[in-house]
């Protein structure tokens, strides 16, 4: 776990964060005998009273994958929790080149991971159709999916069996109010 809890007033930015397979290994990844490092790369973030937390990730290479996963319960965030209309958000957004594009050796980038939301979200709809399985900013532009396997999907995938979620538990400001 790279940070534990984080409170109220704090904006943080996680970039450029990845794992690498270990060299024994060839499709799994090694995890020095421990089933996994830790139950996400953040812990709990904020409180019910929770306010001005500013969280933002990018360029972000980790296994969410049920096989490869180093984290137990969910791939960022364990929770997040903030009270209602305080201005906090947690946002990860990715792009096709993100994905897709290639480096300056031509190798596919993957800089990217994928989590349950990809394929089963609530949030980021337009006229009731989710955007959340697109690549961000391309929604106007094509119709091209998030797809771990396949460049230009025309169609949604289905993550929800085989991923960890980015945020295991969201516990929405109204739950909260007594």
């Amino acid at each position: 776990m790279l940070i534990n809890k984080i409170g109220n007033m704090t904006e943080i930015t996680i970039q450029n964060v990845s794992q690498k397979k270990h060299s024994m290994t060839a499709e799994q990844y090694y995890k020095g005998g421990q089933s996994y490092a830790a139950t996400s790369l953040i812990g709990n973030v904020g409180s019910k009273n929770g306010q001005n937390i500013s969280l933002t990730f990018s360029n972000i290479k980790l296994d969410a994958s049920d096989v490869n996963s180093i984290f137990k319960n969910a791939t960022l965030l364990e929770s997040f929790q903030h009270s209602d209309g305080a201005g906090s958000s947690a946002i990860y957004n990715y792009k096709w080149d993100d994905d897709w594009g290639t480096d300056s050796a031509g190798n596919i980038k993957h800089n990217v991971t994928y989590g349950k939301e990809v394929s089963d979200t609530k949030k980021n709809r337009v006229d009731d159709v989710s955007r959340q399985n697109k690549y961000h900013g391309d929604w106007s532009r094509d119709d091209r999916y998030t797809s771990p396997d396949k460049n230009n999907a025309t169609e949604n995938i289905a993550l929800l069996v085989t991923s960890h979620m980015l945020l295991n538990r969201m516990i929405p400001p109204k739950t909260m109010m007594r």
